[in-house]
């Protein structure tokens, strides 16, 4: 498999990740510090108090999707290793964050990061979690809507590719959206009438292989698509 991957744009949001809680942290000792021995100046300890939870809060964000190997991109890398060179990997260089490029299509992948018990049953995705509240207030994204995040997605990554093709190349070009839970310690419990394909993270790779396997496309078409994604040449061996 290639990897194409914005490195500028990951080390940015990296070292967010990584500075931010030291951030927050001196920040909300500052604050105590000026409440306990000058309280005249009580409002600037407040004030103080609330950039330290702002930084907290964005040392989080940025640190589960951008530092060490819990990061998103460095999840999926080791997920999908061993696939061949007739799939590239893109990390943040496209008009969505995920792209997988495959013989026979575009696939978009949107990563979630909830643990605990995620339940898909009459049209309604649950989420149960010990310490939700908590983890949602310390950084950790809510899971609305996810198929619609999904299908969002892959409608983006499709407008766009359809300003770059012809018009008859980019209609016979699949795009599909597959939401990827990646924490080690989340359960799955989804209905087969799911929207869209919904996958724990060491499965997505079996998955692409047997049951989500698209059918090749023409030499031609691959051709176009690696040229459009800025590809070298387009693969041509066989998985």
């Amino acid at each position: 498999m290639r990897i194409i991957e914005n490195e500028k744009y990951i080390q940015r949001r990296a070292k967010v990740g990584e500075w931010a809680p030291l951030v927050g942290l001196g920040c909300l000792f500052g604050s105590v510090l000026i409440m306990l021995s000058y309280p005249q100046l009580a409002l600037w300890g407040t004030l103080l108090l609330g950039v330290g939870f702002v930084a907290s809060m964005l040392g989080n964000y940025y640190g589960d999707r951008f530092v060490g190997k819990i990061a998103y991109h460095v999840k999926l890398q080791e997920a999908l290793k061993g696939l061949n060179d007739q799939y590239t990997l893109l990390l943040y260089t496209q008009v969505v964050s995920f792209v997988l490029l495959e013989p026979g299509g575009v696939t978009v992948l949107v990563v979630k990061p909830q643990s605990g018990t995620v339940r898909y049953a009459d049209g309604r995705w649950r989420h149960q979690q010990r310490g939700k509240f908590l983890r949602q207030l310390a950084g950790q994204e809510s899971l609305i809507a996810p198929a619609q995040d999904a299908s969002q997605q892959a409608k983006r990554m499709a407008d766009w590719l359809a300003k770059q093709l012809p018009e008859e190349v980019a209609a016979s070009v699949p795009v599909r959206g597959v939401l990827v839970f990646a924490a080690p310690d989340v359960r799955l419990e989804i209905e087969s009438s799911v929207p869209v394909a919904a996958l724990l993270l060491k499965d997505l790779k079996p998955w692409l292989r047997k049951e989500g396997r698209l059918s090749k496309l023409p030499q031609e078409t691959r051709q176009a698509l690696a040229e459009v994604f800025a590809l070298e040449e387009a693969a041509t061996a066989d998985d």
